[in-house]
């Protein structure tokens, strides 16, 4: 009785990318995406929109800049993978550009992929009057438990001895959270600060018990960068910002399984 990662060799149902703006993207910007369609449209065919409401609170008028410039409707561009799932995704709308890949193999080959995505997008319709002032990445792992439901134990995957595991996570059944989340100022490959946020769930998936890891790191550096500088020099400062991120999202994650697990999915190459 024991966990197997939701993909045997990994256990990674989804990891995104993104970039967050100083300022909101305009609906001009947007179209612009639509029209470079065909820089992209070999990897992501399907082209969708994304609606935008604007809720006012209060009796006063609307302000000024969101008369002169409403919101912009976003945009997708995506693969859909032969059994109809979503296989990847480009995502532009308000202040941020996401790359979703549900289709994970390896890192070099699926961050190669998202860079190169992120970088046609800023590229198209990163205003010079932009910059980029954060980036984010975010993993999403599923364990499946093997066994009777009634033999389930979650300390056969998380561990025991781990500092973010409380004592009173035991014997809690199948159905649980334990969500955690600071901020951090050390070792960052830029001046700022990074959000570490993991998310651990029990879930009961078709009906199978399931414990369901969601880490989400996001940089923020104390200057926002422009497109140009982020990407210049082969995407340098993008690598490294994305590589520090990759590194520590796998740092955290051997703080919450069994060394047998982090050993069996190759966390500790």
């Amino acid at each position: 009785m024991h966990f197997i990662p939701k993909s045997d060799a990994h256990a990674i149902v989804e990891v995104v990318f993104g970039l967050q703006l100083a300022r909101p993207l305009h609906q001009k910007e947007i179209e612009a995406l639509v029209k470079a369609h065909g820089r992209w449209r070999s990897e992501l065919p399907k082209v969708g929109r994304q609606a935008t409401v604007s809720v006012m609170l209060g009796d006063g008028p609307p302000p000024p800049e969101l008369l002169l410039q409403p919101p912009a409707a976003g945009v997708t561009f995506d693969r859909i993978q032969p059994d109809g799932t979503l296989g990847w995704r480009l995502r532009a709308g308000e202040n941020n550009f996401f790359v979703n890949c549900l289709d994970y193999d390896s890192w070099d080959s699926v961050w190669a992929k998202a860079l190169r995505l992120l970088t046609d997008a800023c590229d198209v319709s990163l205003g010079s009057d932009n910059a980029i002032c954060g980036i984010v990445l975010q993993y999403i792992d599923e364990f499946i438990w093997q066994g009777d439901a009634s033999d389930y134990d979650p300390l056969l995957l998380l561990r025991s001895d781990s500092p973010y595991i409380p004592r009173a996570f035991k014997n809690r059944g199948q159905n649980w959270h334990l969500n955690q989340g600071w901020f951090r100022t050390d070792n960052l490959p830029v001046s700022g600060r990074i959000l570490e946020r993991m998310n651990v769930e029990g879930l009961t998936l078709a009906g199978i018990p399931t414990v369901r890891m969601d880490n989400y790191l996001r940089l923020e550096p104390e200057t926002a960068v422009s497109g140009s500088a982020f990407f210049e020099q082969g995407a340098k400062l993008c690598c490294d910002w994305f590589s520090h991120l990759h590194d520590q999202n796998k740092s955290m994650l051997r703080n919450y399984i069994t060394t047998a697990m982090a050993q069996r999915i190759s966390l500790n190459a």
